[in-house]
């Protein structure tokens, strides 16, 4: 198998572990990250998700992610959240009824429950 550098953005409000055991039991080496640097190096990246858009999308920010995540211009894999928050925008029942949530905006979707 070809050396890939595999990275797992870290998101804060995902099940990070269990995505990182998935793909090293592919046979990859991964890393789990939040630095800029590491993050733009990979070539392979995965958006992991777990919660509400409006908790994901406040980690994103407090972890200044939210720019960084719009950089990558390789492919990046969201699961969970974290396709959803790939969208321009989400539609939950999150802590305010029927909210909807400013995303990533990165694909042209948006994701309602």
């Amino acid at each position: 198998m070809t050396s890939q550098n595999v990275v797992i953005i870290d998101t804060g409000c995902a099940n990070v572990s269990s995505v990182r055991f998935a793909i090293e039991r592919l046979g990859y080496e991964v890393t789990v990250s939040k630095d800029p640097q590491i993050v733009l190096a990979a070539d392979k990246l995965f958006l992991p998700g777990v919660g509400t858009a409006s908790e994901a999308m406040q980690n994103l920010e407090e972890r200044n992610l939210i720019e960084l995540v719009k950089q990558v211009e390789k492919p990046l894999l969201g699961i969970c959240l974290g396709m959803q928050l790939l969208g321009k925008l989400s539609e939950e029942k999150g802590q305010k009824a029927d909210e909807i949530v400013p995303s990533l905006d990165c694909v042209k979707a948006r994701c309602a429950s």
